[in-house]
């Protein structure tokens, strides 16, 4: 009878012990950059390079891969082939969801599974980022209503048209509504993946990033670079 308490004892320590060490561990950020037909280089590949380089310096703390509604080549606007490392009916749970920018956006935003599949991961992750006509994407799957968005700067125009429950941001390149954030595209699409390093891991680990990538970062300079927006509710 003492040995059975004794192992039930022992038990229970270790079973608090393993759970003290799961708490103590710093959660582990599942990051999905959508890659389609007609998709945009810069847009995203500036998320998957910065966010990679993110990740040595977080001690594995992101995850960073590419998923396209299914397996095999994607043929990007500049002919680049990539190969997706998931497809929407195999990727695991996202954490971050980024959206790119294509050539296509008018037609991808009429492509149901696209959008379907937009809105339903986007609603469980913890964050939302498009570049540039990727907020179009965004829009169409609903993720914007009510906040405030900013996108390509000759598109805005069109965006506000097609999408009067956004307040989007003619002022700034770079906008962050509560985890919802959205750039301009192009090189802007560095800075807004370096402010979510920044954001979530701190200045020093974006200054390292940046570093590495040779990129002149300041998150806290206004304007065409940096400019960001928490606008709180």
């Amino acid at each position: 009878m003492k040995s059975q308490r004794w192992l039930a004892c022992l038990a229970v320590v270790v079973l608090l012990g393993f759970a003290v060490l799961m708490h103590s561990q710093p959660q582990r950020l599942r990051v999905g950059i959508l890659i389609y037909e007609g998709v945009y280089n810069t847009e995203f590949i500036a998320p998957l390079d910065v966010l990679n380089h993110a990740a040595t310096h977080t001690g594995g703390r992101l995850e960073v891969f590419t998923v396209s509604p299914r397996l095999g080549s994607v043929t990007t606007a500049e002919d680049l082939r990539v190969l997706p490392r998931y497809s929407f009916s195999t990727v695991p749970a996202i954490d971050w969801l980024i959206v790119p920018s294509g050539a296509n956006y008018r037609t991808d935003m009429e492509n149901e599974t696209l959008v379907a599949w937009i809105r339903a991961t986007g609603r469980r992750a913890q964050v939302v980022h498009s570049n540039c006509w990727g907020a179009f994407l965004l829009g169409a799957a609903g993720l914007l209503d009510g906040k405030q968005a900013t996108t390509y700067p000759q598109s805005l125009d069109e965006f506000a048209q097609r999408f009067p429950d956004v307040h989007v941001r003619h002022d700034l390149q770079l906008v962050d509504h509560n985890g919802v954030v959205t750039s301009a595209g192009g090189v802007v699409s560095y800075d807004a993946a370096l402010y979510l390093v920044e954001k979530h891991f701190g200045a020093q680990v974006a200054r390292k990033v940046a570093t590495g990538l040779v990129i002149d970062w300041d998150a806290r300079r206004a304007g065409y670079r940096a400019a960001a927006v928490d606008s709180g509710s």
